[in-house]
């Protein structure tokens, strides 16, 4: 069986094996990443064209797995954390528990999905703050209420979705400190009821924070192209403008000069959702965001003088 260049249509059937008891110690027992793919005790599809709802790996064409997708499998064994060049790694409701041993990854690592853990972590787990070269992070429905501080380790993270969780009160300061972090998404967490660690981000282009219990917008977002806090418990948008400290503002590291007296929220917003919500008024600030093209204000209480 061809593990290189094989067509999208070939199926890989794994038998049982033993290869579940390998150590992180015993890597070299491998002698390539066909190797380690043979010895997985499920069924695994090489290059699929359909890559939805199954078990995947796609491969390049040294035979290296760069990308490795493994779905609603009951053992999830550790020799997977002896692929040499894997890029990509996504568990999706899968029996798993992090191992230490996901740090062997750290190197290689750049995009780690897990979804529906079966056992809440309640915290990031201190395994995954080893894997640096992380440049998106998506822990969806894994039971988490807290953001550990050393999230601020993770210095090339671009995308963070925390979507489905449980967190709850403020997110962790230390995701300010993110200064690469381009998009997050912390919807579902009913109990977070501010974003003022977000004040002055100059990183931030999009946030997704859905059916949240946010009562107030966070401030001096002057990159942000869109942003999404529908079903929250916003009954005002005081904040959307703010006045400049100076002409000048700084975004993703360049230095712009305002043309306007004031620095809206964002100058760069091309779409907001505030949908659900109380509001009762729309700010004229509002109508100063000269890039805003898509705004959603749906099921609030604003009267029709105001909508018009």
């Amino acid at each position: 069986m061809l593990f290189i260049n094989v067509s999208s249509t070939l199926l890989v059937l794994i038998m049982m094996s033993t290869a579940h008891l390998v150590s992180s110690n015993n890597c070299s027992m491998y002698k390539s990443d066909k190797e380690i793919i043979l010895s997985l005790p499920f069924l695994v599809f090489i290059n699929p064209n359909e890559r939805e709802n199954v078990t995947y790996a796609m491969v390049d064409d040294s035979g290296g797995v760069i990308e490795l997708h493994i779905f609603q499998q009951r053992f999830i064994p550790f020799s997977i954390f002896c692929l040499s060049q894997l890029e990509t790694l996504s568990v999706i409701s899968s029996k798993f528990d992090i191992p230490p041993e996901i740090s062997q990854l750290s190197s290689i690592l750049k995009q780690l999905t897990i979804v529906n853990l079966p056992k809440p972590q309640k915290t990031l787990p201190a395994e995954l703050l080893m894997l640096h070269n992380l440049t998106m992070l998506n822990l969806s429905n894994c039971g988490i209420e807290k953001v550990s501080d050393a999230i601020a380790s993770l210095t090339r993270l671009r995308i963070f979705n925390l979507k489905g969780n449980k967190l709850f009160g403020s997110l962790s300061s230390s995701i300010k400190q993110l200064r690469a972090l381009k998009a997050l998404d912390i919807s579902g967490s009913s109990l977070i009821n501010s974003l003022d660690v977000l004040n002055g981000s100059t990183s931030l282009r999009e946030s997704r924070v859905v059916d949240c219990g946010v009562d107030h917008l966070p401030l001096f977002l002057s990159c942000f192209s869109a942003l999404n806090m529908s079903g929250n418990k916003l009954t005002s948008l005081v904040g959307i403008e703010t006045p400049a400290i100076s002409r000048w503002y700084i975004c993703a590291g360049e230095k712009h000069m305002l043309s306007t007296q004031g620095m809206f929220h964002s100058l760069n917003l091309t779409e907001l959702d505030f949908s659900n919500n109380k509001l009762v008024t729309v700010p004229e600030e509002i109508y100063g965001l000269q890039y805003l093209r898509k705004i959603n204000l749906k099921n609030n209480q604003i009267n029709i003088q105001e909508r018009e």
